[in-house]
C-alpha cells in the first residue's frame, strides 16, 4: 500500500469517526466545511484546469441550494424531486451565463463578477421569494422515498460520502 493510500484510509477513518469523538456543533461545522469544500474544489477545476477565473461560481451553488430549499420547504416536494431541479436550474444559470460571455482574461473575470451581482441582487432584493438575508429556514433533512435521514449524524454521513 502505498503511502499516499493510505493517508487516504486514515483521513477517512478520522472523518468517519467524527460523531463518535465531536459534538453536534462540530459535526455540523464539518458538514459545511464539506460542503463549501465541494465548491472550492470546482472553483479549483474551472481556474486551475480550464484556465477560467470566475467571480460569479457561488452563483451556482447558490441558485441551486435555493430553489432546492424552495421546493422543498415551501411547496412540499421530496428531497428526489428538489434536488435534481435545483441542479437542473444551476446548471441552466450556467448554460445562460456561458452563452452570454463570450471573453477571455480580465473582461471575463468583470463580466462574471457583474452576473454574479446580479444573483446577488436577485437573491437578497427578492425577499418575499428567496428570505433575503435569512434565506430558506427550517429546510428539512433529506428523505428519498422510503429512506429518511433523521438525525444529524446519519446526515453527517451522508455529506461525508
Amino acid at each position: 500500500m502505498s503511502s499516499r493510500n493510505l493517508l487516504l484510509a486514515v483521513f477517512l477513518v478520522a472523518m468517519a469517526s467524527v460523531p463518535f469523538v465531536a459534538g453536534e456543533f462540530w459535526m455540523r461545522l464539518i458538514m459545511q466545511i464539506m460542503i463549501f469544500g465541494l465548491l472550492a474544489l470546482s472553483t479549483d477545476l474551472l481556474l486551475g484546469h480550464a484556465g477560467l477565473f470566475s467571480l460569479c461560481h457561488a452563483s451556482f451553488f447558490a441558485v441551486s441550494a435555493y430553489v432546492t430549499a424552495i421546493l422543498h420547504v415551501r411547496h412540499g416536494f421530496g428531497t428526489a424531486v428538489a434536488a435534481p431541479v435545483g441542479i437542473l436550474a444551476g446548471t441552466v444559470l450556467a448554460l445562460i451565463f456561458a452563452v452570454a460571455v463570450r471573453t477571455r482574461g480580465v473582461y471575463f473575470i468583470l463580466i462574471t463578477l457583474a452576473f454574479g451581482y446580479i444573483v446577488w441582487g436577485v437573491t437578497y432584493r427578492w425577499a418575499s421569494f428567496t428570505g433575503g438575508d435569512n434565506g430558506v429556514t427550517n429546510v428539512p433533512l433529506p428523505s428519498i422515498g422510503p429512506w429518511h435521514v433523521n438525525d444529524v449524524t446519519s446526515y453527517y454521513y451522508v455529506v461525508l460520502i
